[in-house]
């Protein structure tokens, strides 16, 4: 009569067939998973981040707070957060702190700057500098940015960007700036020539 196996020996063989079934799922989703991620365009891929949190609003399914926190406080992402909560009117959950004309401005240029062909990226740095008002009530925004190397603009070190906004007192939160201007330089642009913009 062959041995019995001992409760051990099933508990390690039921473990280890478990084990394969679990590696195989997740080698297969890994797979899926980058299949889908090739095939999407670059700015569905800019989007692909959040697609949860986008799923739980469309479902009435509850966020999860802190992937909310999370975007937020990735300028890349801020914006796009920003909007989903909007069009769901969960505005209450976008974190307070980032509801002023500069982070929004932030989150604009950073894209901006990535979409941009001279630039083609985010900025590795991206500070406020000073605010301008002009005579004809628009607000600019001026901000430094540098960027590391590999990047072709790396000696140029800091930059300035202008994000500006007309019409200043009609602004409402996450308003898509009037313009976003850079000379991708290590000098102002003269206030004379942001008048004409």
């Amino acid at each position: 009569m062959p041995n019995k196996l001992s409760t051990m020996e099933i508990l390690l063989i039921v473990i280890g067939v478990f084990l394969i079934f679990a590696g195989k799922y997740f080698i297969i989703k890994f797979i899926f998973n980058k299949n889908r991620i090739s095939n999407l365009s670059e700015e569905e891929l800019y989007f692909d981040d959040i697609r949860d949190i986008y799923k739980a609003l469309l479902t009435n399914k509850n966020i999860n707070t802190s992937k909310i926190i999370k975007y937020t406080n990735d300028i890349t992402k801020r914006t796009l957060i920003f909007e989903i909560l909007l069009k769901y009117n969960m505005l209450d959950e976008f974190p307070k702190q980032f509801l002023t004309i500069e982070k929004a401005s932030e989150s604009y240029l950073s894209n901006w700057l990535y979409f941009n062909d001279k630039f083609d990226c985010h900025p590795d740095k991206l500070i406020i500098y000073k605010e301008i008002i002009l005579n004809n009530n628009t607000k600019i925004l001026v901000y430094k940015f540098k960027v590391f190397l590999p990047h072709i603009l790396y000696d140029k070190g800091w930059m300035y960007a202008y994000v500006g906004y007309k019409n200043i007192n009609e602004y409402t939160l996450y308003n898509k700036p009037t313009f976003i201007k850079s000379n991708f330089d290590s000098f102002e642009i003269d206030e004379n020539i942001l008048n004409k913009l």
